[in-house]
């Protein structure tokens, strides 16, 4: 089957997926300078996709099926074509994100997925690059939206924010509602059994049975008949 044209090779998908490494050092620094050249020429591609491609070319790519017609005739003949990523619509749930309120092909479910990795991809890439993740997203966000609406709109502000809570500091705080008595938050009994000063303060055995004698008190209470004197 052709490699169409994409953003990666097979042979480099392959590579980032540990399911090819090459015989040599010298072949493997040269695969990842290309995968480096090709990321970076593909990223500045999408100021031309974004300027120069036309809506219905755009529409075209998430409303359906891939168009095969310039594929060879194996790939016309094949039923499906997933050359992108494994994951479908199941896989897109168990991510997080949702699919559109539509009959959704495989293809589509795999361009969704990709977009939120794309999204994740850049942010972190940012914070590598110590560019201001945030302000670059929401700038993305105000160039979009001022070219989906012209100018019906005016753009007023666009922000992005991020609510965390540091692990250590949630710990702590967990710590001390146990030895007030005080009831826990899921986000707190999670970063108890993870975080370093979690695991290194209470056993899992610890805090199950915190939350047994948290749940104790209402189900006394529920099943007390002289409450429904």
């Amino acid at each position: 089957m052709a490699d169409n044209a994409a953003l990666l090779t097979a042979t480099q998908r392959d590579y980032l997926k540990g399911e090819n490494k090459p015989d040599r050092s010298s072949h493997e620094r040269e695969l990842r300078t290309r995968i480096r050249n090709r990321l970076r020429d593909g990223i500045s591609d999408f100021s031309i996709l974004l300027e120069y491609l036309s809506a219905k070319d755009r529409e075209m790519v998430f409303m359906g099926p891939r168009d095969s017609s310039e594929g060879d005739a194996e790939e016309q003949n094949a039923p499906e074509t997933r050359n992108l990523h494994e994951g479908d619509v199941e896989a897109g749930s168990q991510r997080g994100w949702s699919t559109p309120n539509r009959a959704i092909s495989r293809t589509s479910a795999e361009l969704e997925r990709g977009m939120v990795d794309a999204i994740a991809f850049f942010y972190i890439a940012a914070s590598d690059a110590s560019l201001d993740a945030k302000k670059l997203i929401e700038h993305g966000v105000r160039q979009g939206e001022e070219q989906l609406y012209d100018d019906r709109w005016i753009i007023n502000d666009v922000s992005l924010e991020v609510d965390k809570d540091m692990q250590d500091h949630l710990a702590s705080r967990a710590l001390q509602k146990m030895q007030d008595g005080a009831e826990l938050t899921n986000a707190e009994v999670r970063v108890l059994h993870t975080s370093k000063r979690g695991r290194a303060s209470v056993t899992p055995e610890q805090i199950q049975g915190y939350l047994m004698r948290e749940r104790e008190p209402e189900e006394s209470k529920a099943a007390d008949p002289s409450d429904g004197d």
